[in-house]
């Protein structure tokens, strides 16, 4: 039998049988605390999506967003295959392929034969695309600025850490 302090009234008027068990209402809220977390972090990648493009835009270096990313993240980890690009940036091959071949025609990357694999390439940067990423360096300040201000240091630290273990579940499925 359960008891009495495990049920609560969900009607806040206390005069009627809406009764529910006090464990089934905080799993509930539990559960939409979940959802709108999730939600929170789409609504948080759509709009600094968008603010780094308009600032991309606005930068006029004739470069989209996702040409941006695919720099940046070679600039963290270069000699990259394409398909480990692609697998990075959430893109198929085909498009990272294409994409790498519009950033070679603008001398930002080169295509390296892998020695241990001569079919496969590896993809640099080249010194323009480096001195590019270096001059952005204040822009990219900015934009952190931006998006974290008002932010305390140690909320976003917990905040990396929580994100960093949600990652690391996904990563593991």
């Amino acid at each position: 039998m359960t008891s009495a302090e495990n049920i609560i009234c969900i009607c806040n008027k206390c005069e009627c049988s809406a009764f529910k068990r006090k464990d089934d209402i905080e799993k509930k809220i539990e559960m939409e605390d979940k959802n709108d977390l999730m939600e929170g972090v789409g609504r948080v990648w759509l709009l600094m999506k968008r603010f780094a493009r308009k600032r991309i835009a606005e930068l006029d270096i004739g470069l989209t967003f996702d040409q941006m990313i695919v720099l940046f993240s070679l600039h963290n980890n270069e000699g990259m295959k394409i398909g480990d690009i692609a697998d990075m940036t959430d893109r198929d091959r085909t498009t990272t392929s294409r994409m790498i071949t519009g950033l070679e025609k603008k001398s930002l990357v080169l295509r390296v034969s892998d020695r241990e694999d001569h079919r496969q390439k590896l993809i640099y940067l080249t010194r323009s695309a480096k001195e590019l990423l270096d001059s952005m360096r204040s822009t990219r300040e900015q934009f952190a600025k931006t998006v974290f201000n008002g932010i305390s240091q140690a909320d976003i630290e917990k905040t990396a850490e929580i994100l960093k273990k949600v990652a690391d579940n996904l990563e593991r499925e």
